[in-house]
């Protein structure tokens, strides 16, 4: 006696997408978005005016939120493989390193260098001003014309024995080389021709050293996100604060420390705490 099909005329359901994919890939964009939100928030925290006393605490409270939210996510979405879920944490967080270091950069110079160019005119911060100028020279042809001819390697004068062993045998090299006009990027700054310096000395007696270089000359600042879409100058940045560190923002042996406390508590909160599964609160298929 043949069976009778009762799924004839009914429309086959759809094909669902396996829960494990969804579940391990909002595991690893979850924890490489708290990892970074982390390393950008100590950051600013420990780069900051506060007492040492609140530092240390939201240093603490950063380095346990990822791995303690990713195990709530666990819990709540019932995972069951934690071993996968640990090594996509781990992923995520080499994932947000270059964020994290983006931000790093990024912040140091903020506090180092661009909230001063924010409160000095640019005539100052660039060539001692616009009264100056004029006084020393006659147009923007023969401001051209002297500092093309002078050699770079009179800024060695103005610098400290501590500053002048620092500089390596490479920038020595390229200091003796070059004249003032192409050491001091004057071509990015002003322009290159006569005209256009001109233009840009009345113009930097009007406008703050910040505004006038990223804004009216368009040159780049080395922002979060500029940092972020250009990862070897942001490295390139990275080596020079870990050689001559500004003092500004927070040591990079403290960030490095921060990082790899960050990921052994995320690793062992996600993988420990197993006694949530007497409770019922993660489910575990036996095999």
């Amino acid at each position: 006696m043949q069976k009778k099909n009762n799924t004839e005329g009914k429309p086959l359901p759809k094909p669902r997408r396996p829960i494990f994919t969804v579940q391990f890939g909002a595991v690893l964009i979850f924890s490489a978005l708290l990892c970074s939100a982390a390393g950008m928030l100590l950051a600013l925290i420990c780069g900051s005016d506060v007492a040492a006393v609140i530092s240390l605490l939201c240093a603490a409270v950063l380095c346990l939120l990822p791995g303690s939210l990713v195990k709530l996510y666990a819990v709540l979405r019932r995972v069951r493989d934690l071993r996968a879920a640990a090594i996509l944490c781990a992923a995520g967080f080499v994932l947000a390193m270059p964020a994290v270091f983006s931000y790093y950069v990024s912040h140091d110079y903020a506090l180092s260098v661009y909230r001063y160019m924010k409160k000095t005119e640019a005539d100052v911060y660039y060539f001692a001003g616009y009264e100056s100028y004029l006084e020393d020279y006659s147009g923007a042809e023969d401001f051209m014309q002297q500092m093309k001819a002078a050699p770079a390697s009179i800024v060695l004068d103005g610098m400290s024995d501590e500053k002048l062993s620092q500089l390596s045998a490479e920038e020595l090299k390229t200091i003796n080389s070059e004249s003032l006009w192409d050491y001091c990027g004057f071509s990015d700054i002003l322009g290159s021709t006569p005209q256009e310096v001109e233009k840009s000395m009345k113009k930097a007696h009007e406008m703050n050293a910040y505004e006038f270089t990223f804004k009216y000359r368009g040159l780049h600042a080395k922002t979060f996100g500029y940092m972020l879409v250009h990862p070897s100058l942001m490295f390139s940045e990275l080596r020079g604060m870990i050689t001559e560190p500004s003092g500004y923002s927070v040591p990079f042996a403290t960030l490095i420390f921060f990082l790899i406390s960050e990921l052994f508590c995320m690793l062992t909160i996600v993988l420990r705490f197993d006694y949530l599964h007497g409770k019922g609160l993660i489910y575990r298929k036996k095999i």
